[in-house]
């Protein structure tokens, strides 16, 4: 259905429940390239950990605050995190561009 009332197009192929193609659709199918989505998702992790190294060597304070936040032993505030985590937001985003121009 669209705004307008019922499409046309679907009402016509809910009435024919099956339009033989004589294996045209398979054939499409079978031709197209296989999917990249581990392509994609391992870019995004790749990138996540170059981000994670970068903010280390850059800041070497950030792996003690990192490592201290997670035993519980100091509240790290925001600006104690805001580098690290902008660094890796851009790595994840430069990650997300380059695996989008690709697919």
């Amino acid at each position: 259905m669209n705004a307008t009332g019922p499409d046309p197009v679907e009402e016509a192929l809910m009435r024919v429940p099956y339009v033989d193609d004589a294996g045209f659709t398979d054939r499409v199918m079978a031709r197209l390239p296989p999917s990249r989505r581990r392509l994609r998702v391992a870019i995004l992790i790749a990138s996540g950990a170059a981000a994670a190294a970068v903010a280390a060597l850059v800041l070497p304070g950030a792996a003690a605050t990192l490592a201290a936040a997670l035993a519980g032993l100091q509240v790290a505030t925001l600006a104690a995190w805001a580098v690290p985590l902008g660094l890796a937001a851009t790595a994840l985003l430069l990650g997300e561009m380059v695996s989008v121009g690709w697919e």
